[in-house]
């Protein structure tokens, strides 16, 4: 018979580069015979991190080199990875593998890469869930873990044999229910929170730092990160050397729209009748908080791409808005029901940027830096009811505001999957309405990737400190 793994060899046979790198998610590389019938015309490597890599390039100059990447291997150098050709590696390519003698034996070895801490995450959520008062907090650390997982992993296997969807499903929908519930009971009571060992809220997120004894600080909001997207980003920085945080939570402003919870975040203000720029009010509430420190120089950057620039390092404190995963996550699309296009694209966007050197030239300066969201996002699909009389922008899908709850009233008639939001501290005398679970204002064909609403991926933040 012939080899199984012809189709794999012949991909790398066909390059005629000297680097190769072969994506390999399904863990072919790691099989004796497929190394075999490689290691006569190249030098093989599994990439583990920049040095070791460097290290072996040195010395195999000259040969062909084939570097192996899975997905728990972190980002190629990209001077490497711009001269090497890039190939990728799945199950699809060898179908005949199913047929082998050996083919369960294999299939048990790719889930055991990834499976045992998806069921290990998936037990912690669900000790947590059975709590008498749910540490959401952690709920959304872990559940962002696992999505984040869930769509690196998602073409390894068959979705129903590796995710366990049912089980899945299960959960999430008992953490949407429960999450409701604590929106409509407890959500309002976190605003009397204390905010000296971490920001309850994200309007309380200036008052912990200026309360901070760091000379220096730099406050970096990245527009749109929810947990998913942070494991991606701690990811990248990690393979670039930032590699010490604390992380924390935050609760987002509800509706969790970039105007009003951003705009909390930078101004340590949650109305929104109060019409204050998020510059303005950044530099505002410093100069009334800071006193004895008067002397500082304070900036506020809205950049939308984390791009290096020496600007940031005049000022001794400086709050700064990258918005490129905001755009990422409005313009992907949604795919198996997840993020998973959207968290590649965040990967490939991350090799282009430079958050990590603007974070890394922030301690060198001896600034603490400070990572947060203004408010997570959500795959979610239409419902086929659009509210008539909002007062949002259209890309307002997950939430509808109406100047009084008469008219919010009038419209809840239209659905049973609505919920109604009032609270004076935020929104004055307006009222919200919320979509329930992954719907979306739009008709029931349309799906995406949104924020505005209540769901812990919305609400949940990360808030990291960079420790060095």
């Amino acid at each position: 018979m012939e080899k199984w793994y012809k189709p794999l060899l012949e991909k790398v046979n066909n390059s005629y580069r000297n680097w190769i790198i072969v994506i390999d998610m399904a863990g072919f590389s790691l099989k004796e015979d497929v190394i075999q019938a490689l290691a006569a015309d190249f030098a093989l490597h599994h990439y583990e991190g920049e040095l070791k890599l460097r290290s072996f390039l040195t010395k195999n100059k000259g040969r062909r080199v084939i570097i192996f990447k899975n997905s728990r291997s972190g980002y190629i150098p990209y001077d490497v990875e711009e001269n090497a050709e890039i190939i990728k590696w799945s199950l699809e390519d060898v179908p005949v593998f199913y047929n082998l003698p050996t083919a369960t034996e294999d299939k048990e070895i790719i889930r055991e890469v990834f499976l045992p801490e998806i069921n290990n995450i998936e037990n912690k959520i669900k000790d947590l869930l059975k709590k008498q008062a749910i540490p959401w907090r952690d709920v959304a650390a872990l559940w962002g873990k696992l999505s984040c997982l869930r769509d690196e992993n998602r073409y390894a296997l068959k979705s129903e044999d590796a995710f366990k969807e049912k089980t899945f499903k299960t959960l999430e929908k008992i953490i949407e229910e429960k999450f409701c519930d604590f929106i409509k009971n407890d959500y309002n009571n976190l605003f009397f929170d204390s905010f000296l060992s971490g920001p309850p809220t994200i309007d309380k997120i200036m008052h912990y730092l200026i309360n901070q004894e760091e000379e220096k600080k730099a406050l970096i909001c990245l527009d749109c990160m929810g947990f998913q997207e942070w494991y991606c980003v701690k990811n990248y920085l990690e393979d670039k050397g930032v590699k010490n945080f604390k992380e924390k939570a935050t609760f987002a402003l509800l509706p969790t729209l970039t105007g009003i919870s951003r705009k909390a975040l930078f101004t340590g203000e949650k109305l929104v009748t109060k019409k204050i720029k998020e510059d303005e009010g950044f530099l505002d509430f410093i100069r009334r908080n800071s006193a004895p420190r008067m002397g500082k120089k304070v900036y506020f950057f809205a950049n939308k791409d984390p791009k290096l620039t020496l600007d940031y390092f005049d000022y001794d404190i400086c709050g700064i808005v990258f918005n490129f995963i905001d755009d990422t996550a409005h313009k992907a699309q949604v795919v198996k029901g997840g993020k998973m296009l959207m968290q590649n694209n965040l990967k490939i966007i991350l090799r282009e940027e430079q958050l990590a050197e603007i974070i890394t030239r922030f301690i060198e300066r001896e600034y603490k830096v400070y990572i947060a969201s203004d408010h997570g996002s959500i795959w979610c699909h239409g419902m086929g009811v659009e509210p008539k009389k909002h007062l949002v922008d259209d890309k307002a899908k997950r939430v509808a505001i109406y100047p009084n709850e008469k008219l919010a009233q009038e419209f809840m008639q239209e659905s049973e999957n609505l919920i109604l939001y009032k609270n004076k501290e935020i929104l004055a005398e307006s009222v919200a309405v919320f979509p329930i679970g992954r719907n979306m204002y739009a008709n029931e064909k349309e799906s995406g990737i949104t924020h505005g609403g209540h769901h812990l991926e919305e609400v949940v933040v990360p808030f990291v400190e960079v420790l060095g």
